[in-house]
Parts: C-alpha cells; sequence; structure tokens
C-alpha cells in the first residue's frame, strides 16, 4: 500500500489478493448494478459512486477502513480522493476488478 501526492492510498490488486484477507476487509463496489451483475467480489458492498458520494456518512464511518474498487480504477481513484478529503480511511484498489480477476478471485 502506498499514498500519492494528495493523500490518497492505494493498492495494486495483486498486492490486496497477498497481503489482505478479502473476507476479513470492507471492500465497496462503485460500480452500477449491471457491471456487478456480470462479476464481482462476494462480500463486496455494493454503492454506486453517486450513491455513496452524496451522502457517505449513512454507508461508511471514519473509523474504518474502506477499500474501494470499480471496473479499471478510475471511478475507485475519484472516490477514494474525495472521501479521503472528508477524512475517512479509504484505498484506492488500483487496475479495479480487472487487476483482480486475473488472479482468479472467485465471483
Amino acid at each position: 500500500m502506498f499514498k500519492d501526492a494528495y493523500n490518497n492510498n492505494h493498492v495494486y490488486g495483486q498486492n490486496l489478493l497477498e497481503n489482505f484477507d478479502i473476507n476479513n476487509i470492507n471492500i465497496i463496489d462503485v460500480r452500477e448494478p449491471y457491471e456487478i451483475e456480470i462479476c464481482n467480489i462476494p462480500g463486496s458492498l455494493f454503492i454506486p459512486l453517486n450513491t455513496l458520494l452524496k451522502d457517505p456518512n449513512i454507508f461508511i464511518n471514519k473509523k474504518e477502513t474502506y477499500f474501494i474498487i470499480c471496473h479499471t480504477g478510475q471511478r475507485s481513484y475519484y472516490v477514494t480522493d474525495h472521501l479521503t478529503k472528508m477524512g475517512y480511511n479509504v484505498v484506492n484498489i488500483i487496475g479495479g476488478i480487472t487487476s483482480v480477476e486475473k488472479y482468479n478471485v472467485p465471483y
């Protein structure tokens, strides 16, 4: 895991799978419902980007760490940047679900 110049936390999909038990971390998938039907990580919270950013306090708290995922990493970076600025402890999964599915995550 590392921070960028804007203080956002990031992890590569492979590092996530190697260093964390995905069954015991908070993963938020910010893709749209039709994308979730194609593939997803079991146990993830499915909260579309706009829904999450509208009022994050409904879904998450500032005491927990959340790993944010989307399809390729662009939306999850956007969400991570906004939530970090709001004081949440979030981590962008670089490369999104496409970086994780390469490693045969059961979904």
